[in-house]
Parts: C-alpha cells; sequence; structure tokens
C-alpha cells in the first residue's frame, strides 16, 4: 500500500488547506451529484418502462373484457374504466349500431321533425329531374356565406358518400315535401333521394332544414351497465353486473303500458316532458323524480299517476313540444311539466366538467388516470369563481355555433335553437300556449347541472337559472328552480353523480328534488 495513504494531515494547520489535492480513488460531492442524478435516471426509466407494461396489460384486460384499443387510446374521460354499455334483454352486449339494426332504436315519425332552421325563403328553385337535383336560382343559399351549409365536413374515417340531413320543401305544387340530401356540390346543387320533375319555380319557395331525432322503440326491454363499479362507492346503486334495467313501453316511453289506455274515471295524470334528467338516465324507474312525486302525491290522493315522456338525448325544448303536441296530448293530461337542463338552453358541448384537456401523461396512462383519479377530478371540476361562464357562452358569435344537421352531432344546428337566439323561449310559449288552448296547467322546471353542488364549491351558473325564472314570470308561466334543492346538500359533487363516468343525478339527487317537485305539481293540479 503507498506511504501517502498513511501520511498524516494536520486539518489545523492553515498551510496544509491549500495544498490538498483530492483523490480519485474516493467519491467527492461532484461524483456522488453524477451518481445520485444516473440513479434518478435509471429509476425514471425503470418507472416508465414498468407503467407502459402495466398499462398493456391493463389494456389486455380490457381488450378481453370488451374494452377496445381504439376506446382506451381516444377517451379523453378521466374515468374511463367506468365506461357504459348496453346490454340486450338477454344481457348481450348491445352496440348502439346493433340497437338500430336489431329494432331498440328507430327515427321518430316525420310529424314530429322540428323545422330547425331556414336554408332557402322566398327564393326561386330549379329542379333537374335527370340527375334528381335541385338548384336555387342565382346558385347560392339563404344567409351566405353559409351557402353550403348542407354540406357537412366529412369526419377523419368517414366514407365519403353518406346520407346527409333531410329537408322540407313548401311552396312548389308538384315537390312539396320531404327528401334527404344526398350530395352537394360546390355550385350549390343538391342531389336528393327520390325522383323529382323538371321544373323552375321562381319565387316563393322554402326551403327548412329539419332536426332527425332517434327514439327508443316500442314495447322493448333492456339494459344501461357500468363497468368498473365494482368497489366503489357507486356500486350498490346496482345490480350485480353494474346495470338498471329499462322498459320502454308501446307510446315509446319508459312508463307503465296502463297509462297508455284510455284514461279511467277518477284518475288524474301528470304528463312530464323534457330530456334525460326526467327519463332517469342510470337510476332504477322507482328511484326517478316522476315516480317519487306519485309516491307522494298518491298519499292523499291515490288517483294521481305521472306519466314519464322523458326522451334521452334530446337537447332543444321545441322536440319536447313538438313531441307532447303529437304523441303525449292524447295520454289526456290534467297536467304538463316541462324539464329544462342548462344544455337545453346553452352551448354547452356533452359536459362541462371537462372544460381543460387532461395532461398528456394521463391522457395516455390507464394507471395514473386511476391512481390519480381524485386529484384530477377535483381539478377539472373547479372553475374560476370570477369566471362569468355563462355571460362567455351567451356572447359566443354565431361562427362558433355548430351548422349542421348532421353528422356531429345531427342535433347541434347553430345559435338560434339556443337561448341567446331565442329558441328555447319560443318552445315554453309554444307550450304555455298549447296547454292553455286545451285548459291544462303548464309549468316549467330547471335542473342545475350536476356540477359545483356540494358544499363549499362553487356553481357557475346561476345567470342562466334567473334568466329563465324571469322570462317564465314575464310571460306567466309557473316555474321551479331546483338548485337550492341540490346546492350544498352533499359534501361533494360527485355524491350526487349515477358514477364517475355520467353526470346524470343518481337517486339521491332525485329524491332531493323530490320535495319540491311534489309541492310544484301539487300546486299545478289544484290550478285547473
Amino acid at each position: 500500500m503507498p506511504a501517502t495513504c498513511c501520511r498524516r494531515i494536520d486539518d489545523d494547520s492553515p498551510a496544509q488547506w491549500g495544498s490538498r489535492v483530492p483523490s480519485t480513488d474516493g467519491p467527492t460531492e461532484v461524483n456522488k451529484l453524477k451518481r445520485l442524478t444516473a440513479r434518478i435516471l435509471l429509476l425514471v426509466v425503470a418507472s416508465g418502462v414498468a407503467l407502459i407494461l402495466a398499462d398493456l396489460v391493463l389494456l389486455g384486460v380490457d381488450t378481453i373484457y370488451g374494452m377496445s384499443a381504439a376506446e382506451e387510446v381516444t377517451d379523453r374521460n378521466l374515468h374511463v374504466r367506468f365506461a357504459t354499455e348496453y346490454r340486450d334483454v338477454d344481457r348481450n352486449p348491445l352496440s348502439l349500431a346493433e340497437a338500430g339494426t336489431r329494432g331498440y332504436i328507430v327515427p321518430i315519425a316525420d310529424i314530429e321533425l322540428v323545422r330547425a332552421r331556414e336554408i332557402l325563403t322566398g327564393g326561386g328553385v330549379e329542379f333537374d329531374a335527370a340527375g334528381r337535383r335541385l338548384r336555387p336560382l342565382g346558385g347560392k343559399w339563404v344567409n351566405d356565406p353559409m351557402a353550403y351549409v348542407l354540406n357537412p365536413v366529412r369526419p377523419e374515417g368517414e366514407p365519403e358518400v353518406r346520407l346527409q340531413e333531410r329537408i322540407e320543401i313548401t311552396g312548389t305544387a308538384a315537390h312539396d315535401g320531404i327528401y334527404r340530401c344526398t350530395r352537394v356540390d360546390p355550385d350549390g346543387t343538391v342531389t336528393v333521394d327520390r325522383d323529382v320533375a323538371s321544373a323552375t319555380y321562381p319565387s316563393g319557395i322554402t326551403i327548412r332544414g329539419l332536426r332527425e331525432r332517434d327514439t327508443f322503440a316500442p314495447s322493448k326491454s333492456w339494459f344501461f351497465c357500468f363497468r368498473g363499479l365494482e368497489g366503489s362507492k357507486w356500486a350498490p346503486r346496482f345490480d350485480a353486473d353494474g346495470c338498471v334495467r329499462v322498459d320502454i313501453n308501446s307510446a315509446m316511453i319508459r312508463e307503465r303500458e296502463e297509462l297508455v289506455a284510455v284514461k279511467p274515471p277518477g284518475q288524474r295524470r301528470v304528463v312530464c316532458i323534457g330530456d334525460s334528467f326526467t327519463f332517469g338516465w342510470g337510476v332504477a324507474i322507482d328511484d326517478c323524480w316522476t315516480r317519487r312525486v306519485e309516491v307522494e302525491l298518491r298519499r292523499t290522493d291515490d288517483g294521481i299517476r305521472t306519466v314519464n315522456c322523458g326522451a334521452s338525448g334530446s337537447m332543444f325544448p321545441d322536440e319536447y313540444v313538438s313531441a307532447l303536441a303529437h304523441r303525449f296530448l292524447r295520454l289526456e293530461p290534467d297536467a304538463v311539466v316541462l324539464t329544462l337542463c342548462l344544455n337545453d338552453l346553452l352551448p354547452t358541448g356533452q359536459a362541462l366538467a371537462h372544460q381543460e384537456e387532461l395532461p398528456w401523461i394521463l391522457r395516455h396512462s390507464r394507471l395514473l388516470r386511476d391512481l390519480l383519479q381524485g386529484y384530477a377530478l377535483e381539478g377539472q371540476l373547479k372553475i374560476d369563481p370570477s369566471r362569468d361562464l355563462v355571460g362567455e357562452l351567451l356572447e359566443l358569435p354565431d361562427r362558433q355555433y355548430p351548422l349542421w344537421c348532421m353528422p356531429y352531432p345531427r342535433t347541434s344546428v347553430g345559435r338560434a335553437n339556443l337561448w341567446p337566439g331565442g329558441g328555447p323561449q319560443r318552445a315554453l310559449l309554444a307550450g304555455r300556449d298549447l296547454c292553455r288552448a286545451r285548459g291544462i296547467p303548464f309549468g316549467v322546471v330547471i335542473w342545475p347541472y350536476i356540477q359545483g353542488l356540494g358544499s363549499g364549491e362553487h356553481y357557475p351558473f346561476t345567470t342562466i337559472h334567473r334568466l329563465v325564472g324571469d322570462f317564465c314570470a314575464t310571460n306567466e308561466i309557473p316555474f321551479l328552480d331546483l338548485l337550492p334543492a341540490l346546492r350544498d346538500k352533499v359534501a361533494q359533487t360527485d355524491d350526487l353523480w349515477v358514477c364517475p363516468a355520467d353526470y346524470h343525478p343518481n337517486a339521491r339527487g332525485h329524491e332531493l328534488a323530490t320535495p319540491q317537485l311534489t309541492d310544484f305539481v301539487q300546486t299545478l293540479l289544484r290550478s285547473n
């Protein structure tokens, strides 16, 4: 061993301080830092590899048990493991495509189609029998530069040829009727799906785009289910398969068949129209507010029946009123309750609970999404209290509203159908007048978004509640706001959700709303 290894250095001697030379044989601060950095990098790489392997395993499990790789990659919902699925009456998986081909979903009748927007008003049209084509005189449609709004943008991966929206033509004699547009050329020529005769109409023609809608087929039963509920606080609300049964009667509503028959003496019916909050999406029918209200009312009058005419997937009040006029008045209502949710009124998209896109790592790692579920959920639900979200939505310019009837989403047809364009207001007045002419009390209820309702949370949509209430008061329409019934009644908003994949009110949400709804319906019945 070299003698230098045993050389004594007097640390108290200033003369020795400047003469020290670091040895290459032992660790120094620099070497320690390098080694620590290398270990950290190795740990990061190893963790990344482990995360990738774990995600691949989870993806394999999901693929085996029904979740496709495409769903896992493209779904931006934090709670992808609580995915929704549908099953037929025998509990076999039922895709949306199969629901149509197997007769679970059908188009609504032509008489209920809403005339959603003007495409040509008071103009002229040329019909060409050779190609089933029609062309506006002058080569363009109404409201240029929206000249070719019939021609939707083709989503990536969709085939070039697809059926487009239906239109209604009036003012021609021979050609009045409903057509389906199959093609729109750059010069404004539209090809339709059936033969037309050659003719030219120089003026007075009106063409309207029709909002199409599918509905549940009559006399069918099926299940909607949620994966991943096991062990969660939401699981007890579902059966062992995470499912809820839906029974549709011959009138295409989620209701008892006996209420389709002629109303017996002494019975009074409350027809409840609206969207999926009325339908009771995600809850058993006995947990839905419509049935709960009936139970309460029958304590004093056993002849009262509520009739659930909710239509899941509907977006606009004019559809509710159209269905009332053409289908539900025949149920002989003694009162009509029209319920609104905020996506009936504002351009909110699918869910305002997801304002911001998740970070890249959360979007691409199933494992991290599950591990950080609580953290990410909290972040997604918080909207800056200083932000006037409703004001921003009300002030959106026309160009930011979707224009198409089809294909995605086929029901989104622009500003005119939402509160800023006056569509819901016109529908509420039409419903009031329709019922008033028949001596039927008519009332309006607004549900809050199931967001920001927990204790101490910020609810950012109160402005639209006030606007609807003021409109109803001005136009003598009885009105109920359910925000007070649900606000601050639970510790956090997700206590009111069907589950993290579904922001509809669960059984608890329907229960909290029931007392106010019962009093409101009772007041309507007394006014008759």
